[in-house]
């Protein structure tokens, strides 16, 4: 999918739309039904200067990404997970580019509405917990299984709705992509670390928390391992 805007839509697309905080990033923008992912100095400045003109904003993006290894958009990424997309079921991938002058300067991502951060969840049942948790690590478990691995994962980076929890911003630099075993050996304990401390500071059942503590134990960081906690919530549901 790609989609071009001329000097005067992309205005309009920035100053008009929602800022939608996702991860670190201030540059997530919902408008006319597209949830774009900007370069942030681009966003930034079409926020600060009203009056900013079409060859400024020009400036601003070449002068940030030349000479750049990692580029905001790396097409080579972006071709790896659409070769990827048919045997992802679980998350939703970006879904295309957005140019301007011809120059790509935004990811469409998928928007999910109604969606809520994990740290913003309350009165969440014991099962519902099993269920959430059990439901992030399948997601995970399949893009590994793909190549694909969400680095340096937090609560920003997961929404939920009450019946499907999902990833988000699913490309850029917080994202590696091959076949690589190190990081599929390696990459789960931080998702445990993760759900480890959700659960910590949504239960304030004792033996509810006792529980969860030894369902999500491993003793060594391999892949292999975190599998049987997915085994130990399935379980549970």
């Amino acid at each position: 999918m790609e989609v071009s805007y001329n000097f005067e839509e992309l205005k309009k697309f920035i100053e008009r739309g929602e800022k939608i905080h996702y991860g670190e990033s201030n540059s997530f923008v919902y408008y006319d039904e597209l949830l774009i992912k900007f370069y942030p100095e681009m966003y930034q400045q079409f926020k600060k200067h009203k009056d900013i003109d079409e060859e400024n904003i020009m400036r601003i993006f070449y002068d940030n990404n030349k000479n750049l290894t990692n580029p905001f958009v790396n097409f080579k990424q972006l071709n790896y997970l659409m070769d990827k997309a048919s045997n992802i079921t679980l998350s939703k991938l970006p879904q295309g580019i957005l140019y301007f002058n011809k120059v790509p300067v935004g990811i469409i991502q998928p928007y999910f509405e109604k969606h809520k951060w994990l740290h913003y969840l309350e009165d969440i049942s014991h099962k519902e917990m099993y269920y959430l948790t059990r439901n992030i690590l399948l997601a995970l478990r399949e893009l590994e299984e793909n190549g694909i691995y969400r680095l340096g994962i937090n609560r920003n980076n997961i929404v939920y709705n009450g019946v499907k929890p999902e990833l988000v911003d699913l490309c850029g630099s917080d994202l590696a992509y091959g076949e690589n075993e190190e990081l599929k050996q390696s990459v789960y304990c931080d998702y445990l670390d993760l759900l480890y401390s959700l659960i910590k500071r949504q239960s304030f059942d004792a033996n509810l928390f006792r529980e969860f503590k030894d369902i999500l134990s491993i003793t060594n960081c391999t892949y292999e391992e975190c599998e049987n906690v997915i085994k130990r919530l399935e379980k549970k549901i």
